[in-house]
């Protein structure tokens, strides 16, 4: 008999991560998985699950931490103070918007979905040859508890 198993990175993190970011962003942020920065439009947005970690294990269930690398991308050839000012009102609305989805429907959803860190401009070396790209980068972390009956 096949093991019968939910993909939790997928359904439970990604999934409701984009969905959220989708929402309040509309047709105007591009929002993709992916391991590394693809060219899809001037504004988009970058999700990639890259780990995670078992807190607690009991009789029929764990909870893991799952680290989700966040990535919000924009292309601006000559970037003025108008620019940097979207930028950050940008990283405000990802914030908030966020905290106000940081525990998910119960009891399939992520819970304490936090921004751990933002860093703003620090490149891979793959970024670093694409002209014009501002980057700015979101340390996501959520726990979810699930039934490993």
């Amino acid at each position: 008999m096949a093991t019968s198993s939910t993909n939790i990175i997928w359904d439970k993190i990604i999934k409701p991560i984009r969905s959220y970011l989708t929402a309040e962003f509309g047709g105007g942020m591009k929002v993709y998985v992916d391991e590394q920065y693809k060219d899809v439009g001037n504004l988009s947005f970058k999700l990639n699950c890259t780990k995670s970690t078992l807190r607690t294990q009991g009789n029929g269930f764990q909870e893991k931490t799952y680290y989700v690398d966040m990535c919000y991308y924009l292309l601006e050839a000559n970037p003025t103070d108008k620019t940097w000012e979207k930028v950050y009102r940008d990283v405000g609305r990802i914030e908030q918007v966020v905290f106000d989805n940081k525990n998910q429907t119960q009891p399939n959803g992520f819970i304490n979905g936090r921004i751990q860190e933002i860093v703003v401009n620090s490149k891979t070396s793959y970024e670093s040859n694409i002209d014009n790209l501002i980057k700015v980068y979101f340390d996501f972390r959520c726990d979810y508890v699930g039934n490993i009956n």
